[in-house]
């Protein structure tokens, strides 16, 4: 290999061209005949060697040829042959670090799968052991208050970290590809109520209505899945309203779709943050300056849901007046779908 000059190159770095391959190939021919067959049958008039160099590291050698009765280069095609080549090596490390990060990616998922299941076991038995003494304690004749308030602050923070738990295993399950829908027919209005209903039960400083049509409004979907999405949207609106106030769940019918709109009167989201909310782990500014928790998943998870479906959501905010999230579904035919 010395008589064409790779191990000159990858050693100093430096490029090299030879504008006649004549003198190499006699060089070759006296100390390699391996390496003098090459050059003989490739032809080689004249070639050029460039280290592919990034951040002082040599990752190979670009070889530039010419051969047969073509024109030979010279110092002046040099500098073309440099810039190509940092290309190159930028090319190739971009994907080196892109293959890494997929890679790492693919074990912090892995990561959450696993943890997520690890927790829920734990977290779902402290609570039934949580509900199994309180109803044991109510049953007493005079119930000790001072055992029912850490009781009942022990089965709140379980029922939140079992939500959080319950996010972390969704997420892993979107990004392997196995977050499943379970199709059928759905009463969007009956729905509604159901998450309407069971949001009153949280709260007792907002006022939760519903508006939709007397007949039922039929679609394509899971049932379970689209309540998972409703009641995400209902308890975000009751989280960032912390003055309590008004929320409205209404349903509109179009020609093709339906649409379900949730509107609060709490602190808003920023105008130029609206982008950005329904990426995984973001969460506004003013959200996260807040007391009020999260991992900043559950709108990611909702979009994922609703995109499944084949549809979109949309949010309409002014940050201290209120938002508006507006879910459009098609009105198809249940079919089997991923």
């Amino acid at each position: 290999a010395r008589s064409v000059g790779l191990h000159d190159v990858l050693a100093s770095g430096e490029s090299l061209l030879v504008p006649d391959v004549s003198a190499a190939m006699l060089t070759a021919s006296a100390s390699d005949a391996e390496q003098f067959g090459i050059i003989q049958a490739l032809e080689l008039a004249s070639y050029g060697l460039v280290p592919l160099v990034i951040r002082e590291r040599t990752l190979g050698v670009l070889t530039f040829a010419t051969t047969g009765q073509r024109q030979a280069y010279s110092q002046q095609n040099l500098p073309l042959f440099q810039a190509i080549a940092q290309r190159v090596a930028f090319a190739i490390e971009n994907a080196r670090l892109y293959a890494e990060a997929q890679q790492a990616i693919a074990i912090r998922d892995q990561f959450f799968s696993i943890a997520s299941h690890e927790l829920k076991t734990p977290t779902t038995s402290i609570l039934g052991y949580a509900q199994l003494l309180e109803r044991r304690l109510l049953r007493t004749s005079e119930p000790d208050q001072r055992l029912q308030t850490p009781l009942q602050a022990i089965m709140q923070q379980t029922h939140r970290l079992n939500r959080l738990v319950l996010a972390m295993l969704d997420l892993s399950r979107v990004q392997t590809g196995q977050l499943r829908l379970t199709w059928g027919s759905v009463d969007v209005g009956s729905l509604l109520e159901r998450v309407a209903q069971e949001a009153r039960l949280s709260t007792d400083r907002h006022t939760i209505t519903v508006s939709a049509a007397e007949e039922p409004v039929i679609i394509a979907g899971d049932d379970l899945r689209l309540e998972q999405v409703l009641y995400n949207l209902v308890q975000n609106a009751i989280k960032y309203s912390p003055q309590g106030g008004p929320i409205s769940l209404a349903l509109t019918l179009e020609p093709a779709s339906v649409s379900i709109a949730i509107t609060d009167r709490g602190i808003g989201i920023p105008t130029a943050e609206l982008s950005g909310l329904f990426q995984r782990f973001y969460r506004a500014t003013n959200a996260a300056a807040t007391t009020v928790s999260g991992l900043g998943l559950g709108l990611y998870i909702v979009h994922d849901i609703v995109s499944r479906h084949g549809g979109t959501i949309s949010v309409d905010s002014t940050e201290g007046i209120g938002s508006t999230f507006t879910i459009q579904l098609p009105r198809r035919a249940p079919g089997v779908r991923n």
